[in-house]
């Protein structure tokens, strides 16, 4: 049988659909949305695109090795062995500077922008000095942990973005670095 016999086997439109759907498949990931730290705000060490699921799930995890072992199990706060310690779930301290957070995380508490010893959270005070415990995390990791504690420990809200975190990170350059 010669080449072009076998080719003309094939309907054109069939290839034509074969090739787009291909096409697709290959550019899938470009159109992920920028809330979820995908698009063009995934940064070059992790440039997979993730669903909202994904990147909440990828925040709790996070959460369970960063964060619990000073704001408890499921964020309440309370006394642990790092002493008497904020809590993040229902936390009006948490949600009222929407990025706030990222910059606690890169710097600590107290900081060179936040000089006060004292926060107050959901009426009660806290002496807490909290470290810079992500300094080292990569802008996915920051905008995955902190949207997990938005949206599954406070009730929702907008999740942070991975662009917001590279923009803060620029704007509020450690002073250590």
């Amino acid at each position: 049988m010669n080449p072009k016999s076998a080719a003309s086997r094939f309907n054109p439109k069939i290839l034509l659909l074969i090739g787009a759907v291909f096409a697709l498949v290959m550019l899938l990931p470009l159109g992920c949305t920028t809330s979820t730290g995908g698009g063009k705000d995934c940064p070059a060490q992790d440039s997979l695109c993730l669903t909202k699921e994904q990147f909440l799930a990828k925040g709790d995890t996070l959460f369970q090795m960063n964060c619990t072992g000073c704001h408890g199990d499921s964020g309440q706060g309370g006394d642990t062995h790092a002493g008497h310690t904020p809590p993040l779930r229902n936390s009006n301290f948490f949600m009222a500077q929407r990025l706030r957070p990222v910059r606690i995380l890169l710097l600590g508490l107290p900081n060179i922008y936040d000089t006060a010893t004292e926060i107050t959270v959901n009426g009660e005070a806290y002496i807490n000095h909290m470290s810079s415990p992500m300094t080292e995390s990569n802008n996915l990791d920051i905008a995955a942990v902190l949207s997990f504690v938005r949206d599954s420990l406070n009730g929702g809200g907008d999740l942070i973005t991975v662009k917001e975190v590279a923009t803060f990170r620029a704007a509020y350059p450690s002073p250590v670095q």
